[in-house]
Order: structure tokens, then sequence, then C-alpha cells
């Protein structure tokens, strides 16, 4: 999900305090709207976003872009580049799997390209930029999460009983993501306590791919 800034030149481009406040306020809501079409039994099962036996939620990437026009007038490039990351906006510390934690992350990208994608309305032109653009996003998230938290596997045959008896202690730590049946994905931040010894349990490292 992603919110748009008014544009600007590429120095001034920058994000206000209200600026991010928006922005979490729209992603919460339209959190909220997928939880409803959920819990109406629509979800084609291709995507897990909320997990029943875990009750933890898919990790929630929100992007803030910020366009701008250069100085220049040029509409040929893109211009998409990453900005920065802000502070995660979260209820609870360290819970990377709740619905409550937003990572929000700021791009520009040119305005007077976007501008003369459509007035073109060149489907391929379209089509190319979409798919670098979530190449490019889905990199950079991956490798931010990738340094920021330490993820763990843990493989049971009775994961059932293994989220029974841990649940209170790892909420919001723990995911099972699409397609997983007898695995847990659990992260916690680097730097915060380390992962117990599960006893009977097997746990692996465990790196997303980008």
């Amino acid at each position: 999900m992603a919110g748009f800034s008014t544009y600007q030149s590429e120095a001034d481009a920058k994000l206000s305090k209200h600026d991010r406040e928006k922005q979490y306020t729209y992603a919460k809501n339209v959190i909220q709207y997928n939880i409803n079409w959920l819990n109406l039994d629509e979800n084609t099962k291709q995507v897990r976003y909320r997990d029943e036996l875990t009750e933890g939620y898919n990790i929630t990437p929100n992007f803030f872009i910020s366009a701008f026009v250069k100085d220049n007038l040029d509409f040929r490039e893109n211009g998409l580049n990453f900005k920065e990351n802000f502070k995660g906006n979260n209820h609870f510390t360290n819970r990377l799997f709740d619905r409550d934690t937003l990572i929000l992350r700021a791009y520009n990208i040119n305005f007077l390209y976007v501008l003369s994608a459509y007035i073109q309305n060149s489907n391929s032109q379209k089509e190319t930029f979409k798919k670098h653009t979530r190449k490019q996003f889905r990199t950079e998230l991956v490798q931010y999460l990738n340094k920021n938290f330490e993820f763990r596997k843990i493989v049971s045959d009775d994961i059932e009983q293994f989220v029974e008896q841990n649940f209170r202690k790892l909420q919001g730590k723990i995911y099972r993501p699409s397609g997983w049946k007898n695995e847990l994905l659990i992260a916690v931040e680097k730097g915060t306590s380390a992962y117990e010894d599960f006893e009977n349990y097997k746990i692996e490292s465990y790196d997303l791919s980008i």
C-alpha cells in the first residue's frame, strides 16, 4: 500500500510529521478493509495474510511516494529511488507479525515520468515499470528485514501443540506462511533476547529469500 505527497523539486521532496501520520492511518484502514474481506471467507487462499493457528499476520509494509520534478524537466527516467526508513509504528515491541506493526519506507519518483506514461497510455511501458518497481520494493524490503531481524524455522509433526504450549511468549513473533503445514516462522529483533531451545522441536536458521 502506498501514499503520495504533492510534487516538488527533487531537492525539496521531504516528508513532514503529518505526512507520516496520515500514511499510517491510511495503512490501518486498508488493513481493516482486508480483514473484513477475510472474515467474509472471500479469500482465494493464494495468500495467507492472517494465520488462524498462530494469530500472526503477514508482514505489512507500506510505502510513501514523494513525486518530484527534475530541474531539466526530464520525463524519460522514472527516478524511483529509495529515500529512508522510518521508525516502525507498533503497539507492542518486538512483534513483527502483529497486525499493528507497520513498516513505512519512503521513495522518490519523477512526476513527469508517471504523467508521460499515462498520457501515452503505453501498456508495455506501464507493465515494465510495475515489474521493476515490485522487484525493487521487495528486494530492498527483504534486505531490511534480514538486517534487522533474526528468523528461525520451527519444524514439528505436531505444530499445533507447539503453538499451544508457547503461544503467550511467542505471540506476534510467530507466523505460518502460505503452503507451510508442519513449520512455523519465528522472528525477533536483532540484539534482543536469543531464541530458546524448544525441546523436541527442530529449529533451523532461515533467511528471507529475495
